[in-house]
């Protein structure tokens, strides 16, 4: 059994999966975390609490929804080892179903090279299989919400430390386990994570707001993108003669002078009207009046 996957039990004030991530960073490394659960099962609150017991200089400023927010949160200098993130409703922005996209490949990137760096990085997802799977391969734990206990204000989670085998192609997915004071091995299946502090719950709401207000607004747009490339165009195109014929209709009001101007006679010009008008193409869409005159 690896001795990374044990942990002493004696008296403590901080949960145990507190310690295995703050060990981690003490062993420069990182930790890339990942709660998946149902809407409104407690997951945001419980990345809240999390980052907030691992880093007690956690706030919102450390709570993010994009990969250029990360990017710019990196790049800003004012993080030092052990910092925590959140990353909330992660797989909007990297959801394994645009696996191609350039943020999937900037994001595996940043998680295979920013070990160094030591941060703690949490992710909140529906499900796991939302994040792209070269993502995945990266995660150390992921935390499932299992209920709410609304009279204790706490979230259930199920922890479990995740490892892949890249001989096998499998991932595997192992219980913390405890060494208790008579030297057995006990798994620890479950972790009660308390609410978070009341500052960082109202400081999270506003971000909270303003990405889904973001997020309609995009939906809404790229609706519409889709509903325009989708319709069918209202006029067919014209030919080079009607083309001319119907600019000088408008120019002129006249068929005898559009048909003196072009040396044709007056019923092949109604019979270009005609033709344009069939596709759909009205004088006055070249600027002309309403009405003809012979």
């Amino acid at each position: 059994m690896a001795d990374s996957l044990i942990i002493e039990k004696k008296e403590r004030e901080e949960p145990y999966w507190v310690t295995y991530i703050k060990n981690r960073i003490a062993k420069k490394k990182n930790f890339l975390g990942f709660i998946s659960g149902a809407t409104g099962s407690g997951k945001s609150w419980s990345g809240l609490s999390i980052c907030y017991m691992v880093d007690p200089t956690f706030g919102s400023e450390r709570i993010i929804t994009s990969m250029r927010q990360l990017m710019k949160l990196i790049n800003s200098g004012k993080l030092k080892s052990g910092n925590a993130i959140l990353w909330d409703e992660a797989g909007v922005d990297i959801s394994s179903k645009s696996w191609q996209s350039l943020t999937n490949k900037l994001v595996n990137f940043l998680m295979q090279t920013f070990r160094h760096k030591r941060f703690i990085l949490i992710f909140t997802s529906p499900y796991l299989d939302f994040i792209d799977a070269s993502t995945r391969k990266l995660f150390h734990a992921e935390f499932q919400t299992v209920k709410i206990d609304y009279e204790n204000k706490k979230t259930k989670l199920k922890p479990f430390l995740i490892q892949y085998n890249g001989r096998r192609r499998k991932f595997y997915y192992k219980y913390l386990r405890i060494r208790t004071i008579r030297k057995t091995i006990a798994p620890l299946k479950y972790w009660n994570v308390s609410k978070p502090p009341k500052w960082l719950i109202e400081s999270y709401s506003q971000i909270k707001i303003r990405f889904t207000d973001r997020l309609n607004a995009d939906i809404e747009k790229q609706l519409d993108d889709l509903e325009e490339n989708t319709k069918k165009p209202d006029k067919m195109p014209l030919t080079d003669l009607q083309k001319e014929v119907m600019t000088l209709m408008a120019k002129y009001n006249n068929i005898s002078k559009v048909a003196v101007e072009l040396g044709l006679t007056q019923r092949t010009i109604y019979f270009h009207i005609s033709q344009s008008n069939k596709k759909k193409w009205k004088i006055d869409d070249f600027g002309g009046e309403k009405g003809v005159r012979p």
